[in-house]
């Protein structure tokens, strides 16, 4: 319980995904009107919580912060220029890298996602996991993936 994730059993990891993913759906179905959900996950006042034990928070919101809708914007313009999102593109250009052995930023995948470091990471351990299909929102995937 009182473990860092960097350091839990896959298993762990896995469960409180699923657990993210479920959480995330319930509030979606209660609140049709929600537009951004934010899942997060922290341990001490370092990381700005009030509780000393790692936990998680899940947060739903009537609207899309500014940051984020700048950040969906920028990618929409890259879609019309490139024709590919820049999730894709990324991807592409990390297994490139990994299969010729180079330095890369992939730190798990199954068949479904990828977990990965984005480039100039805004905190340490910030993580992204990313569909390898096309799905704009987390809690829309399935189960199963």
């Amino acid at each position: 319980h009182n473990q860092c994730t960097a350091l839990a059993p896959v298993a762990d990891v896995e469960r409180l995904v699923r657990a993210w993913h479920q959480r995330g759906r319930d509030l979606y179905d209660q609140d049709p009107e929600l537009r951004s959900i934010l899942y997060f996950k922290n341990q001490g006042s370092v990381a700005g919580a009030s509780i000393s034990h790692p936990h998680s928070q899940i947060v739903g919101l009537p609207f899309v912060a500014r940051n984020t809708a700048a950040r969906q914007y920028r990618n929409l313009v890259y879609w019309n220029r490139f024709g590919v999102s820049v999730f894709t593109k990324t991807l592409e250009e990390e297994f490139e890298a990994q299969a010729s052995g180079g330095p890369h930023r992939i730190i798990d995948q199954n068949e479904h996602f990828v977990a990965f470091i984005p480039f100039a990471a805004v905190s340490p351990f910030n993580l992204w996991i990313v569909p390898l299909f096309e799905e704009a929102h987390f809690t829309f995937t399935q189960d199963h993936q």
